[in-house]
């Protein structure tokens, strides 16, 4: 009888907003995106679950609008699963993803028309996000 040897692919390290993020790690990126009137900084928390092995990327955003906060929630139970231990594949997760508008409860606390800068916001997230080449 002879054995076999079985490749099992790995997964790359890919990178995120200049964070490296490696394979059966998961982490937590806080990209900046405003300063509030008192100079605090104003983050958006990012947490990402690197599988070890390759797989789909799932992108997963929440309070999309100030006053759906229910999302925050539905997230951090999300990232909470010990089923993730053993995920193939990329999981990101944005609790957050108008954190203006989460702060005032609103939609159009910037801006009268958030549209655009969530459009905006998102582009700059996609334009962080590097993939393996």
């Amino acid at each position: 009888m002879t054995a076999t040897s079985v490749k099992i692919a790995k997964q790359a390290t890919i990178t995120i907003a200049d964070t490296p993020v490696t394979p059966g790690s998961r982490v937590t990126i806080q990209i900046p995106v405003a300063r509030l009137y008192t100079h605090t900084k104003m983050t958006m928390p990012v947490h990402v679950i690197h599988g070890r092995r390759p797989g789909p990327v799932l992108f997963v955003s929440g309070t999309v609008h100030g006053d759906e906060i229910i999302g925050i929630e539905i997230i951090r139970r999300l990232i909470a699963l010990k089923k993730l231990d053993r995920l193939k594949g990329t999981l990101i997760a944005v609790p957050v993803a108008f954190p203006g508008g989460c702060l005032s409860l609103s939609l159009d606390c910037l801006n009268p028309k958030p549209p655009k800068n969530r459009e905006k916001a998102l582009k700059n997230l996609r334009r962080r996000v590097k993939s393996p080449k």
